[in-house]
This record gives C-alpha cells, structure tokens and sequence, in this order.
C-alpha cells in the first residue's frame, strides 16, 4: 500500500550565483587576453600595469575558487571582487586605448554588477568609480586638456553610463519585488498544501482479505481531489473519491468544506446516500455558483460481499470480476453532481464484491488525459495496464496504470489532478 503526496525536494542553491558567474567570466577574459596578440603580449610581456592586473586577477580568481570548494561564503568579498574587476577593466581599456580602440562599454557589465549585488547606490557607485578610472586612463595617454576631456566625457559617456546605472538599480528593484510577491505565494502554497496533507490520510488501513494501493498526483502544488479510506466501526471499509471543481488554493476552500461534512456523517454512520446528502446541503452555498464537486462514496462489506454505493456524477469505478480485466462492471448511479442543485435524490445501489474481484476508483485526471492523437486515455486505456499484471498485487496494478497513463500523454498536455485507488479482495486461499 503506498500513496505518492509529496513533491521531490528541491537543491537548494547558495545564493552565490552571481559570484561564481562573475568568476568565471573573469577567468575566461584573462584566458583571452593571455591569447590574444598584439595589445597584450602575454603575460611576461604585458605593459606594466596589464601585467600587475592580470597577475591579481588570476590570484583573485584563484582564491575565490578554494574559497568556493571549501563551503565558504563569496558574499563578504563582493566589494573586493568590484574593485579588483574595476582595475581589471581600466588596465583593458588603457592597454586598448594605445592602439586607438575604445572599450569602455565593458564597464557597463559591472554596473549591472553593482546593481545586482548592491541594487540602485551600488550601481551608481560602481558608475562614478568607472568613469573616475576611465578619465584617469584617458588623460594619462593622450595628455588632453583637463577642461576639454570632461567635456567629452559629459556628452558622450557619462549620461550614459548613468543610465545603464539608474535602470538597472531600478530593475534589479522591480525583480526583488517581484521574488519578495513569489515567496510570499509559495509560502502560503506551502501552507496550502500542508492543509490538504492534514485531510487526506497519512496511512492506507490494514484490512484482512483486502490489498489496497494508492497514487495521488496533484496537478499543481495543491490539487482539486479528495479521498478517503477507513475502516468503519462496524466493519466495513469506507472508501471515497471526491474531484472538487477548481484547482489551487480556490479548489482546497471548497475542498476543505466538503472533508469536513464527509467527516461529520462519517461520524454519525449514515449510509453513502445519506452522507452525499448531508455533503451537499452542507456545502451547495459555498460551491455556488461556478463551482461544483464530483464524488463516488462506498462502503464495503467483506461479510456480505457487496459493495454499497453512491455515484455523485463521478466517472465509474470499475469492477472486475475475479480481478479479469476483461470481465468489467462499472458502478454508476446516475446521480448529480454534489453542489449541482439544492435537493438532490440520492439513492443506494450496491454490487457484489467476490472473492479475487478487484475494484478500481480513479478520477478524470486519469482517464481524460489526452494523447498525440487527441484521443484519451479512457477506461480502455486503464484495463489495458491492469490487464498485463491482473494477477499480481494492488501496488504492481496502480505503478502499471500510471506509467501507461504517463507514456500515453501528450508533451505539453494539460495536466489534472490525478487519484487512482486499487482495492483487490484476496482469493479465499490467501485472506488472512
């Protein structure tokens, strides 16, 4: 017996994907210019400040590797990582500058830098320090008048540099605004999700003479089905499917509403036509009105051998007899959908459930999935699965469906919540 409810866990991240980016790109320019003839010559032969700026930046990078390997944090080093790369750029810029080439424009990738690492004032900074380094640069190798320079600089390099600095503090705002708005709405899925855990049963019941299995796809982080299986007072196993209209948090309101009343009549011991009456009276305001709820609600009496039912515009669940998937009953009631009208008739139908018979409960997310072709699932598609390993247990049946279901699903179908309950009454010889 196994019931799949939890999401796999996701790897969490350092938060220091900037840095290894930043240090990677640096490694892969000092690898460039090492290589790259005639500006920088190699390192040996590099112009003085070229050579000093290399030979920092590759200590630099050094260290922040083992830095890295060794689970310590990049972070506190980001003023130091901006002021080496800074230095780095203007050693470019002036050994480039001597041959007449202008690469100025590499400073804007550490003002996006700056912006990312210290939002809008970290920016602007990282601008100032740039065009500081980059006047310096430029009076020192063409001995232009001081006067005439910072005219040039005004009108053809500061308004702009300023700008890539302003709209990418204000970006960078505008994503952590938005990753605050994210975190706050996967903070409250979570919570979402932890409610619908509390309702769905933890643990599949141990019952003599029956094998029970379970799987419990949720289409996004919290689904629209419902279900429950228990061992009632007197006996006999109550078993409900329930696929609630609406998904995410708006379907686990209307989800919450109808466990709850499940779980009032379950208490008071009224039959399955009586508890989808009450589910409906207790909840037909709150579904109303685009709203709505499909359910099967059954009791099986292993003494009798039948199985007691209600379908409230649910699709069948399949008997098959003598588990052979090519002997099938379905158990249809012809009801109304929970939520659908005020007073609904609700009325009992029971079936046999034999020795060796197996029962399949499953939602639309399984047999409405729709394939390459258009066509779905179906049905068709679950007696087939169920028909390659009928005479094994309820685990090997569920695992069989929804592997099929899951190869025969389009890429890119739209996906439902998917709930598949197997409940296969042992042959005499093996009940215990």
């Amino acid at each position: 017996m196994s019931a799949d409810l939890e999401h796999p866990p996701v790897p969490q991240s350092r938060g220091e994907d900037t840095d290894i980016i930043v240090a990677l790109f640096r490694a892969a320019l000092i690898i460039v210019l090492l290589l790259l003839p005639p500006e920088t010559k190699g390192l040996l032969d590099a112009p003085p400040f070229m050579r000093l700026m290399l030979t920092v930046g590759i200590l630099f990078t050094f260290i922040q590797a083992v830095l890295f390997f060794a689970n310590c944090s990049l972070q506190i080093y980001r003023p130091a990582t901006l002021a080496v790369d800074l230095l780095l750029v203007t050693a470019i810029t002036a050994t480039f500058a001597q041959s007449g080439r202008d690469l100025f424009q590499i400073y804007y990738l550490l003002v996006i830098t700056g912006a990312v690492w210290y939002r809008r004032w970290g920016a602007i900074l990282t601008a100032l320090a740039a065009i500081g380094l980059s006047f310096l640069v430029e009076y020192r190798i063409t001995g232009a008048d001081p006067q005439a320079l910072a005219y040039q600089f005004a009108v053809t390099r500061i308004p702009w540099v300023l700008l890539v600095a302003v709209f990418a503090g204000y970006l960078v705002r505008a994503r952590d605004s938005e990753r605050e708005l994210n975190t706050q709405i996967d903070h409250e899925l979570r919570l979402a999700r932890r409610l619908q855990a509390n309702m769905l049963p933890d643990q599949l019941p141990h019952v003599p003479g029956l094998d029970i299995a379970l799987r419990f796809n949720p289409a996004r982080y919290v689904g629209g089905d419902l279900y429950a299986i228990q061992t009632l007072p007197d006996g006999r196993i109550l078993i409900v499917l329930a696929d609630v209209a609406g998904k995410s948090v708006y379907g686990l309101v209307h989800l919450s509403a109808l466990n709850s009343h499940l779980t009032a009549a379950v208490h008071e011991g009224l039959s399955p036509a009586e508890i989808a009456t009450r589910i409906n009276r207790g909840t037909y305001e709150a579904l109303q009105p685009d709203s709505y709820a499909a359910a099967v609600i059954s009791c099986i009496d292993l003494n009798a051998g039948i199985i007691e039912f209600v379908n409230c515009g649910h699709v069948p669940p399949l008997r098959l007899r003598h588990g052979d998937a090519d002997d099938v009953v379905e158990l249809s009631s012809g009801s109304i959908l929970i939520g659908a009208v005020p007073e609904p008739h609700y009325e009992n139908h029971t079936e046999s459930f034999e020795s060796a018979d197996t029962l399949v409960f499953y939602t639309d997310g399984i047999s409405e999935v729709r394939g390459r072709d258009n066509e779905q699932f179906g049905p068709h598609g679950i007696l087939t699965a169920i028909a390659g390993v009928q005479h094994e247990d309820a685990e090997a049946m569920t695992e069989s469906v929804m592997t099929a279901r899951d190869a025969f699903a389009a890429a890119g179908a739209e996906a439902d919540d998917a709930t598949l309950i197997v409940v296969r009454r042992l042959p005499d010889s093996e009940e215990t």
